[in-house]
């Protein structure tokens, strides 16, 4: 099961209405939500994920040492909202 997540950011989009079509990793979020909470956001991602291929990754995502296993086309996932971000010295050294 699926309990971690690596979230991103979108880079706007030059045009003012359009769609962000380039992203960013920025943090890896694996607590803060209920079991129950997890089940329902696993439900609703479940259609989409698809393998990550480190050899051919999207080219749309950019991550830095930390790739996920399974990713989700960002038009097709869902927004979290993230309360609190703690720096971790040994996830920025590897």
């Amino acid at each position: 099961m699926i309990s971690m997540f690596l979230v991103g950011v979108a880079v706007p989009p030059l045009e003012e209405g359009r769609t962000p079509q380039e992203f960013y990793s920025l943090a890896r979020v694996g607590s803060g939500y209920s079991d129950e909470q997890l089940l329902r956001l696993l439900q609703k991602l479940n259609p989409y994920w698809k393998n990550w291929d480190k050899n051919v990754p999207p080219p749309m995502i950019h991550c830095g040492r930390e790739t996920p296993d399974v990713w989700i086309d960002p038009r097709q996932s869902t927004i979290l909202e993230v309360f609190e971000i703690l720096y971790c010295e040994y996830l920025a050294r590897r």
